[in-house]
């Protein structure tokens, strides 16, 4: 007979006489591996993406379609006699605007072909099955009871690390960047969607002291992953993300943090985002950063 290889949250705190919360605090405390099902794109992070160049040409893929939009509506005021008095367009200025337009368009077509390669090419990456949720995910569940689908989550199988970083404890593992595939993914996540490895489980089973899980291979930590404030996984989430080409390129690293906050958890107060981007944020100088040269 098979044994399944997951046990859901709600059956794993039945079956060991604890609440649900309790088995979120567990996994909190990197005792067991709490999984969602995902059916959609997943890139391991350390592989190359193209986030800021897809970035730049999406921009210009807007800007070239505005301009297009706006020829023709100038177009067509001209030929109603509704130009106002700050437009001209005689015959020779409208025979450079439509050569412009012309041009326009086959840049549209060369960048519409552009971004349809990039989509077969992320659908190699597709994936369905179980991925563990990040630190930052559990505390959103604990805190809540549901949690924003994540963007970054963990392979389960490890191996996984946990370093000490400026005194904070990060939990470190193959990380891979997620995107919703043919279909939409949910928009978050729920207690009932979690479900934890039966490897964890009887691993705990059978020696009740074990800390911590088979997974993540132990370390000389000087604060116990328990104690740490939720903000703290929130911050490490959020400085991956960022580190990884998540956001604007053209902006600080700060603001990118802040939009991944923003995006990743929008029920959070503009308090609390401002605090977390403050912790996640590698450049302690003040004053306004140069943005990047166009």
């Amino acid at each position: 007979m098979l044994e399944p290889t997951t046990i859901s949250v709600s059956n794993l705190a039945i079956r060991w006489n604890q609440t649900p919360n309790d088995i979120l605090e567990h996994a909190a405390n990197l005792r067991l591996r709490l999984l969602f099902n995902f059916d959609g794109v997943a890139v391991d992070a350390n592989v190359g993406n193209l986030t800021i160049l897809e970035w730049l040409k999406k921009r210009e893929h807007e800007e070239l379609r505005a301009f297009v939009k706006n020829a023709n509506q100038k177009f067509k005021r001209r030929v109603n006699g509704q130009l106002s008095e700050w437009e001209s367009l005689d015959s020779e200025e409208a025979v450079s605007l439509r050569a412009e337009v012309i041009t326009a368009q086959a840049k549209i077509k060369e960048l519409d072909e552009f971004f349809d390669a990039v989509t077969r090419e992320r659908l190699k990456y597709g994936f369905r099955g179980h991925l563990m949720a990040p630190p930052a995910t559990v505390s959103e569940l604990l805190r809540l009871g549901f949690a924003a689908h994540p963007i970054h989550a963990f392979r389960p199988e490890g191996p996984f690390v946990i370093h000490t970083v400026n005194g904070v404890q990060v939990l470190d593992g193959p990380m891979v960047r997620l995107e919703p595939g043919i279909t939409q993914w949910k928009e978050r996540l729920e207690l009932a969607d979690m479900v934890v490895k039966m490897e964890d489980v009887n691993a705990i089973e059978a020696h009740p002291s074990t800390t911590p899980p088979p997974a993540v291979a132990p370390t000389t930590p000087d604060i116990d992953p328990a104690d740490l404030p939720k903000e703290l996984d929130m911050a490490n989430m959020a400085f991956r993300a960022v580190s990884n080409g998540h956001g604007n390129p053209a902006d600080t690293f700060r603001n990118r943090l802040i939009t991944y906050l923003k995006e990743t958890y929008p029920t959070m107060t503009n308090e609390e985002i401002t605090r977390i981007a403050t912790v996640a944020n590698p450049d302690k100088t003040r004053g306004r950063k140069p943005k990047i040269k166009e």
